[in-house]
């Protein structure tokens, strides 16, 4: 829990956001994620493995895909107002991505 508020927690999201963007423009190209997933050190499961780094960032929408996964198949809408917030940022912080990474393309 942030006793700060809401406006410092946004503020640190985006500089959180702009790393992420700048992480993604440097990920390799598919063919390197497939190879990569043979050859992982992490303990998560193929299958999560596979939708995080392959499918997930070539769906279209991704903000709003989040957010259906999130409040739907992950039940966040059985924690009522507080559910509904917390998969809305959850996709807004998507979306500030997404935004500072087609900011950083046009830049080049």
């Amino acid at each position: 829990n942030d006793l700060k508020g809401l406006s410092p927690w946004l503020h640190k999201h985006v500089r959180y956001a702009a790393l992420e963007a700048q992480r993604r423009s440097k990920a390799p190209r598919l063919r390197h994620r497939l190879r990569g997933l043979r050859n992982r050190q992490d303990s998560r499961p193929l299958s999560r493995a596979v939708l995080k780094e392959v499918v997930f960032p070539s769906l279209p929408a991704r903000p709003l895909i989040l957010f259906m996964y999130m409040y739907f198949f992950r039940f966040g809408i059985l924690d009522g107002l507080a559910g509904l917030r917390f998969c809305s940022y959850h996709a807004w912080y998507q979306d500030v991505v997404n935004s500072l990474q087609i900011e950083r393309i046009s830049a080049e």
